[in-house]
């Protein structure tokens, strides 16, 4: 809708914070209402989704609404620490500054207003909490009995009908221009200065990743009690026969991870990323690596991916010990990579080559375009 574009907009200094679940304070409130009558350009929902970087610069510019939610992935840019200096940021400068590649200097403002929807707010707003408005709401099912509306469906499609309605009285609705630069000092704001809960708690995450990698390597499957209620059982089943012939499996990870420390990780990527920080062990090959002279002749196995059974359901397996890295495979003079691998750039980081690495990648790049 962007129904305030071109209107004299500036940072009031305050955050609303609204205290509860988010299937009304971001499903509702931000996602159907906010984001819909300024515009998706304009607003902006800090986490590693939306922002590449952590920078204040590139976040502010340009946007009208900032939205603050629970972060909780431990590998997050944003951890508690970085997004209550943000928070602070918002509500105290006016303006920004940086010096751009010509080492020129570039300045913006900061238009836009804070809107923090969260279950637990403390980490964020500790150096700012003078400037919160604080609000608890009530559940989404509670707010449709009392409006009298039957489901959630119908409650956007009213909003869909009305939002413009609404926008005009906002935009013409008279406000004190002083009294909007102070937030209120509510009761929920008392008792969440005495909270000092974090979201993401690094020391203990740091734990959880040292005792997993060292159950795996002890293969004690006694710590992985909690993976028994995954798939009918069938995955711990699959971790068992994998123990007992000295090996883990891969594409389990997350799954594993996540059924004795929930939440702590978005995706198998980044709980991958970090355990390889950790041990080579999550480093290793996995699949088979077959190579050939360019003109296809000469093909042989240079590496043969770890043998899977029916017991782990055939799924790649790392080896727990024994294992080879990629920097350890040397490729022989004048062969190319056949298998999977070999249609990627990144294969010249991976492996060492016996011809000189240029060579070697005009021999690759050839071989390529031949298939």
């Amino acid at each position: 809708m962007e129904f305030f574009r071109g209107f004299n907009l500036y940072n009031s200094g305050t955050a609303l914070v609204l205290l509860g679940n988010i299937e009304l304070t971001k499903n509702v409130f931000w996602d159907k209402i906010i984001t819909k009558i300024f515009g998706l350009k304009y607003c902006i929902t800090i986490n590693d989704d939306e922002c590449k970087s952590n920078s204040l610069f590139e976040i502010a510019k340009e946007k009208l609404f900032f939205h603050i939610e629970d972060i909780k992935n431990a590998n997050t840019i944003f951890d508690d620490n970085t997004m209550s200096i943000i928070v602070k940021d918002l509500l105290v400068k006016s303006n920004l500054l940086k010096l751009n590649k010509e080492r020129e200097e570039e300045s913006i403002d900061i238009y836009g207003q804070t809107l923090i929807t969260t279950e637990n707010p403390y980490p964020y707003i500790k150096r700012s909490m003078s400037r919160c408005t604080i609000i608890e709401t009530n559940d989404l099912e509670t707010i449709l009995k009392k409006l009298s509306i039957q489901d959630e469906a119908m409650l956007e499609e009213m909003i869909d009908l009305n939002l413009y309605h609404f926008a005009e009285i906002l935009r013409d609705f008279p406000y004190n221009d002083e009294y909007a630069r102070y937030a209120l000092n509510t009761d929920i704001r008392k008792k969440i200065i005495k909270d000092t809960q974090s979201n993401v708690n690094k020391v203990d995450i740091e734990e959880h990743i040292n005792s997993f990698i060292q159950a795996i390597k002890d293969k004690d499957i006694d710590f992985f009690e909690n993976v028994k209620s995954l798939d009918d059982g069938s995955i711990y089943s699959h971790l068992v026969s994998a123990f007992e012939d000295g090996y883990f499996i891969g594409q389990d990870l997350y799954k594993y991870y996540n059924a004795i420390f929930p939440n702590e990780f978005n995706s198998q990527k980044q709980l991958i990323d970090r355990l390889k920080l950790k041990d080579n062990m999550f480093k290793q090959i996995i699949d088979t690596l077959r190579i050939s002279k360019p003109d296809g002749s000469n093909k042989k196995n240079l590496f043969s991916a770890y043998t899977t059974n029916k017991k782990t359901d055939s799924k790649k397996l790392y080896k727990i010990e024994g294992y080879k890295l990629p920097k350890d495979i040397t490729i022989p003079s004048g062969y190319v990579i056949v298998s999977s691998q070999g249609k990627s750039n990144s294969i010249f980081n991976k492996y060492i080559y016996e011809d000189d690495i240029e060579v070697a990648k005009k021999l690759q790049v050839e071989y390529n375009k031949s298939i």
